[in-house]
């Protein structure tokens, strides 16, 4: 505990922020996909081979891009219920509208079916660019945030 010239405490810890942002968000996000991936190949012997690829990829994309919005929510708001409520709110409103809300930024398909075979379309790729922004900016706002209460 280092005592800085106003009077607060102030705790330091040899760990870099970076651990503490995205490579904590990362492995829960690894720990989901092993689940995940557990569960569905649990379930290959009712579908074929080729839509368990599919969908697996396609809950990964989703899934990190829901990850990267969880960070960025508690990035921003730094409280837990808060961030939470984002995300769901994010989930239950697309949901709820059809992906009309955010039509340019709808990780949902909608389309009632398994994919047949493996395909990265362009809703695909969207959704991974913008987890991808979403995490990358969480991490820059983390690394030049000097509170965290």
């Amino acid at each position: 505990m280092l005592e800085e010239e106003g009077g607060e405490t102030l705790f330091t810890y040899n760990v870099s922020r970076f651990y503490y942002g995205a490579f904590r968000a990362v492995i829960f996000y690894v720990i989901y996909l092993i689940l995940v991936f557990v569960g569905f190949h649990f379930t290959v012997r009712y579908s074929s081979y080729e839509q368990f690829i599919a969908f697996f990829v396609q809950i990964a994309v989703q899934t990190f891009f829901f990850c990267g919005l969880g960070f960025i929510s508690m990035v921003l708001i730094r409280q837990m219920g808060w961030a939470l409520f984002v995300v769901i709110g994010y989930a239950f409103l697309q949901i709820l509208t059809g992906g009309k809300l955010f039509p340019y930024l709808n990780v949902y398909y909608f389309r009632g079916e398994l994919p047949a075979e493996f395909m990265v379309d362009s809703k695909m790729l969207l959704t991974f660019l913008a987890g991808v922004m979403l995490w990358t900016l969480a991490q820059s706002i983390l690394n030049k945030t000097q509170r965290y209460v």
